[in-house]
């Protein structure tokens, strides 16, 4: 694992990203992007940053009442409205607008108060460790997802091999061999039954084993994802993330296959 990081490139992207942490400034200009892209999504708030009050040390942003997800009293209903919330709104940063929320644990998930018991509204805070994505990359996780579902480990190591930047050419034989085994052990009939936290972490490794290094991106869509998954089990467990998710899939193939789309649509396809 040494040999594929730069040790020195390892420590220097560390000190990129603590930097960056602890500057309001950059958090500032997070915030007001994902206000945004959320301005018209009812079911989500994000708070507005106050600029004449922030400095690269000091943040400050609108006060919006309300208790964390962990602590909220709430019904049966409200829980899978919530639940439905959070993937609506994953899918939406992901694929739409293309940055998303690097940690989303339940402690930056807030259940506003006075919101309806059965229609709760969520809030999101905390905006230093964010995710971008490119459209081209929006490509790749959508067909890598696609691959997975579907268990087409020959589709899922060629994604992997593309989304990543190998060191050497990879034995792509050998590593098909390996993702077929991950995916026949952590996919089950059911799509709830699946451990995605243990699913991607198998896929990262056996991506460093072939010495394939994967953007810091995909590293923090990855913890993103873990935290997601920890919210949803305990949340609403019963949740059909499938349903939820068809009317995103849709949209996305249409996207892709949209004639008028020149950069990713049918001539690209075709």
């Amino acid at each position: 694992e040494a040999g594929l990081y730069s040790p020195t490139g390892i420590i220097e992207e560390f000190d990129r990203a603590i930097r960056d942490e602890l500057d309001f400034l950059n958090e500032a200009q997070n915030i007001h992007a994902f206000h945004h892209n959320h301005r018209e999504r009812p079911a989500v708030r994000v708070p507005t940053v106050i600029d004449a009050l922030t400095s690269r040390t000091v943040l400050t942003m609108e006060y919006l009442p309300g208790v964390k997800l962990s602590s909220a009293k709430l019904t049966e209903a409200g829980k899978e409205h919530l639940a439905k919330a959070i993937v609506g709104t994953a899918f939406q940063q992901l694929f739409e607008d293309g940055l998303f929320h690097g940690d989303p644990h339940p402690g930056n998930l807030l259940v506003l108060d006075g919101s309806p018991p059965d229609t709760p509204v969520l809030a999101l805070i905390d905006f230093g460790l964010v995710g971008r994505l490119t459209r081209g990359m929006q490509e790749q996780l959508v067909q890598l997802v696609l691959a997975v579902a579907i268990k087409d480990s020959e589709s899922v190591a060629r994604q992997l091999y593309r989304l990543g930047e190998a060191d050497r050419r990879a034995n792509l034989v050998a590593f098909k061999a390996d993702v077929d085994q991950i995916l026949r052990q952590y996919l089950p009939t059911t799509l709830g039954e699946v451990n995605a936290k243990q699913l991607l972490r198998d896929l990262l490794d056996l991506a460093v084993k072939y010495r394939i290094r994967i953007p810091k991106e995909y590293a923090i869509l990855s913890r993103a994802s873990v935290a997601t998954e920890g919210v949803l089990r305990s949340l609403f467990p019963g949740l059909n993330i499938g349903e939820v998710a068809l009317p995103h899939a849709k949209k996305l193939l249409q996207d892709r296959f949209d004639a008028t789309q020149l950069e990713g649509g049918l001539w690209k396809a075709a």
